[in-house]
């Protein structure tokens, strides 16, 4: 999003560096004491180790939040509209924590607002004028709520005013503004709950942009909707347009990976990146005007990891 004014550098350092403190060997330099270690000679079966939960940083417009390996999240910058989930409307120079939440396994922020998996579902928190947190409302909330009706996701997606899941089952998810067709779901009104996006049974990945998101499907093709003026669902044509239901990025196959951004759209397709959309500063790696039928980015090939902006 435009406004980014945290360091990443700092929220890398919050996620990664704060441990606690180590648990003391047992007594007696060696097992631990008591009749099921002793009585046998034979050891416990090791419990089966817990799911490794990786740390992760996500940055709205003016706000960033850092989720811990622990599954702890905190965030920092303006909170005006409760941004920070943290129970208060004060913007902060330091991290807090978001409050009540715990056991997070992944986070996602949009322009103005915040989400996170736990075991419970989808919790979200800030800005909710177009009911972007899926809580079934607009009010104004400044700590987590719960998303209705979604227990089985597995990715977050959120951008300016909107919110995207994907399923375990491959179905996306999307609920907040309408507007631009950005929810995917054959309409342009907005939706304080979760709705389906038309047709999207497959889908490996998702990505949300400015108004418009894409979704990297299980056959490696790529499908967008939304906003579509600049080009950036990858439709074609002289005169592209937004929908308000999925449409194939045009000659995009076997994707491995799929990012939105403010007003274009990537992917990578084997060995090189693909991009198409708005184009004023290049941003989609061609010379000059907005790429209405994704094209291969010259010159740049072997990369793993997309990140786009405005």
């Amino acid at each position: 999003m435009r406004y980014r004014s945290m360091f990443v550098a700092l929220a890398v350092a919050m996620a990664w560096g704060c441990g606690g403190e180590e648990e003391a060997a047992p007594a007696g330099g060696g097992a631990a004491s008591g009749a099921a270690s002793g009585a046998t000679g034979a050891s416990e079966p090791a419990a089966p180790a817990a799911p490794q939960v990786v740390p992760q940083v996500c940055m709205g417009d003016r706000h960033t939040c850092v989720m811990r390996s622990t599954g702890e999240v905190f965030c920092a910058g303006l909170n005006l509209d409760g941004e920070l989930g943290d129970g208060t409307a004060q913007t902060r120079w330091g991290w807090v924590p978001v409050a009540g939440l715990s056991g997070a396994t992944q986070i996602a922020c949009g322009s103005g607002h915040a989400c996170a998996i736990t075991a419970r579902g989808v919790s979200c928190w800030g800005q909710n004028g177009a009911g972007e947190l899926g809580a079934g409302h607009q009010n104004v909330t400044h700590v987590p709520v719960e998303v209705q009706g979604l227990n089985d996701a597995t990715q977050l997606a959120l951008g300016n005013s909107f919110s995207c899941a994907r399923r375990a089952s491959g179905a996306v998810s999307c609920w907040g503004d309408g507007a631009n067709g950005r929810l995917g779901n054959g309409a342009t009104n907005a939706s304080s709950s979760p709705v389906a996006v038309t047709g999207l049974t497959d889908a490996a990945e998702v990505s949300a942009g400015r108004a418009h998101a894409c979704a990297r499907k299980n056959d490696g093709s790529v499908t967008c909707w939304g906003a579509g003026s600049s080009g950036q669902l990858g439709q074609g044509g002289d005169r592209p347009r937004d929908s308000n239901v999925p449409v194939a990025a045009q000659g995009v196959a076997g994707a491995t990976h799929v990012a939105a951004g403010g007003n274009h759209s990537c992917a990578i397709t084997g060995a090189s990146v693909t991009c198409w959309g708005q184009n004023r500063y290049g941003q989609s790696g061609a010379a000059e005007g907005d790429v209405t039928v994704p094209a291969p980015v010259a010159g740049l090939t072997g990369a793993t990891q997309l990140a786009l902006g405005e």
